[in-house]
């Protein structure tokens, strides 16, 4: 499948083709990681850790359900 290099502000850019990015789960915005592996460039996914994620859990980016004192489930309080 072939594309064209764009210039976009300072940098560079690559239009990814729609079939592409759908089999690829890929949607504006998502997050990816650059590398150059051989002369190639290696476009992936962030590998995310679940000792990463907690980390980064914060009063303002928790789900409502987790502040509200109400048993929605199994879990035991």
């Amino acid at each position: 499948m072939n594309s064209h290099i764009v210039k976009w502000g300072n940098s560079l850019g690559i239009r990814i083709p729609m079939g592409l990015a759908k089999q690829l789960h890929l949607h504006a915005g998502s997050p990816v990681n650059l590398d150059v592996e051989s002369g190639c460039i290696i476009i992936q996914a962030p590998k995310y850790d679940l000792e990463t994620m907690v980390k980064e859990i914060s009063l303002e980016n928790q789900p409502h359900q987790l502040l509200e004192d109400e048993q929605i489930g199994g879990e035991e309080w």
